[in-house]
């Protein structure tokens, strides 16, 4: 388990990329914080993960919203594992905004920084 003791938070992970992402992460033994705009995809890539043995927490948000990212941050820091990385999938296509913002971003950084 390459990623033991690591915790990670995956953006647009309850499809495609992000949802590998997330089980893959889980499946190395990271905990990983499920985001996703759809609540019912969010808390199915968690009970995947978890009926495999893993450690997840959902997260439904849209991340083309400012107040939604930085609750992702205070939603995965109130579970109590200690967030190590931010892995960021694609939201959408233009119009909307592909990255969290960087109140977000800096947030993630500055909690990891602090391990």
């Amino acid at each position: 388990m390459r990623m033991k003791d690591k915790c990670g938070i995956v953006t647009a992970a309850g499809s495609g990329m992000g949802r590998a992402g997330a089980i893959r992460f889980a499946q190395e033994g990271a905990a990983v914080a499920v985001v996703d705009i759809d609540v019912e995809a969010v808390q199915a890539v968690v009970a995947e993960i978890e009926a495999a043995g893993g450690r997840a927490v959902g997260i439904t948000a849209d991340l083309t919203q400012d107040e939604d990212s930085r609750r992702i941050v205070r939603e995965a820091q109130a579970s109590g594992y200690r967030w190590s990385s931010l892995i960021r999938g694609v939201v959408r296509s233009a119009p909307f905004r592909t990255r969290m913002p960087r109140a977000a971003e800096d947030a993630v950084a500055q909690r990891a920084s602090a391990r």
